[in-house]
């Protein structure tokens, strides 16, 4: 448990990495993105990283499965490339990102009742909580 603290720790005090580049407004940095420059990207990963990881270990209580995830909302932005209002980057990746959580909690939940059918636990007995 304090090494899951430790890392989480880790995630505060880095979270307000990039953000002097806060002149920067995030659309402007997509549009770079797009544009070919890939400083676009980095600067939007280091800005949101650290706390779409947070976010993401909210929902999977795990950091290294949010860190993972973390980088698939973004490769998922990268490969779709939205069309963003002015204020909709920070939005659609969380809101990306919310899916993709919620999405390998249930692929979680599916497997350990798959398991719990394997094991023949499930076998007419009932789970008291």
């Amino acid at each position: 448990m304090e090494a899951k603290n430790c890392e989480a720790n880790r995630y505060k005090r880095n979270s307000s990495e990039g953000m002097a580049d806060s002149d920067v407004n995030d659309i402007t940095l997509y549009q770079r993105f797009l544009s070919g420059d890939d400083s676009g990207l980095q600067r939007l990963m280091e800005r949101y990283g650290n706390s779409l990881t947070l976010y993401i270990d909210g929902y999977l209580h795990d950091i290294h499965e949010a860190e993972d995830l973390m980088i698939e909302a973004f490769a998922y932005f990268v490969a779709k490339r939205p069309r963003l209002r002015d204020d909709g980057f920070r939005a659609y990746l969380y809101k990306s990102a919310r899916h993709l959580a919620l999405r390998c909690m249930q692929k979680k939940t599916e497997e350990a009742a798959l398991q719990l059918r394997r094991s023949g636990a499930g076998a007419g007995e009932r789970c008291t909580a």
